[in-house]
């Protein structure tokens, strides 16, 4: 298999798992408060790595300890801030705002690449971009134009805006992620990180909130997080990104709500209608003119 059709596949499954990230965030808000939800998802995810990475992780150590500022810088982004934000915009928006507002990350990326690189948009990508993003709106809004004249804009719509620019600022940096770590590595030492920044913040939310039932919903919803959201998907991504670069893997998160109305048919029977068929058509192709190379 091709390099580049490997990311591409990897890049999908990064989105499916967080697709399936943001269901449960936004059905689990009122049993796990946002900052508790992100800690717990990555101390799992560390603990999964540990086993398999910390041996390799100390044989690394000089150049962990060498490359400590890009790594904190990536670790407070992708880890800390984005997801803590993610999370704590699902407790008051509502799905349809954050999906829309999600779809703008393949825009602020090429913005952000522009300004930090010097990458420039070709033609084709801006067709593609144009093309995937009315597809993600059709498949959001459900047809109706008219949901967009009555959509609210609340405090959630303030703080998944921030993340999408945070989620947009680590997608651009990898491009600088050190080249002597392999990626388990430089995954598990970012988690370490992210993790020691979210522990104080955790512990200030569960003095004020409280500690969390340990119900089976619960456990299994941080274990899912934990395992695909986290670490299945961030290997994944990063890999993607690694290969064919943030601007084209941007494009990738318009896969979002495809996925969305795909665990909805098989987990929930929710029924397919022509709108979806027309979205995932725009958004396809989309996705094919803005990353496939002529």
């Amino acid at each position: 298999m091709r390099p580049q059709t490997t990311a591409f596949l990897l890049l999908a499954l990064a989105t499916l798992c967080w697709a399936g990230n943001f269901v449960l965030g936004r059905a689990m808000y009122a049993e796990i408060p946002p900052f508790t939800f992100n800690f717990w998802r990555w101390f799992g995810a560390m603990l999964i790595l540990a086993p398999f990475v910390a041996p390799s992780a100390w044989q690394h150590r000089q150049a962990i300890r060498s490359h400590w500022r890009i790594l904190t810088v990536l670790a407070l982004l992708g880890i800390t801030v984005f997801n803590s934000l993610a999370y704590t915009a699902l407790n008051t928006t509502t799905a349809v705002n954050a999906a829309l507002i999600v779809a703008s990350l393949p825009v602020v990326i090429m913005i952000l690449s522009f300004v930090i690189y010097r990458d420039r948009i070709t033609r084709r990508q801006g067709v593609g971009l144009a093309l995937s993003l009315v597809g993600v709106v059709i498949i959001v809004i459900k047809g109706d134009w008219a949901v967009l004249a009555a959509l609210d804009v609340n405090a959630g719509d303030i703080w998944m805006t921030v993340g999408v620019f945070v989620w947009a600022l680590y997608c651009v940096l990898l491009r600088d992620r050190p080249k002597d770590l392999p990626p388990l590595v430089f995954l598990f030492a970012i988690t370490v990180i992210g993790v020691a920044f979210l522990a104080p913040i955790y512990g200030l939310e569960l003095a004020v909130k409280g500690g969390i039932a340990l119900t089976l919903d619960n456990l299994l919803s941080l274990a899912y997080v934990s395992v695909f959201a986290s670490v299945v998907a961030y290997i994944a991504w990063n890999r993607g990104v690694a290969e064919v670069g943030a601007n084209r893997a941007g494009f990738f998160s318009h896969l979002m709500p495809v996925f969305a109305t795909i665990l909805a048919v098989v987990l929930l029977n929710e029924s397919l209608f022509a709108y979806h068929a027309a979205g995932v058509g725009l958004i396809g192709s989309g996705l094919a003119l803005a990353t496939i190379k002529p």
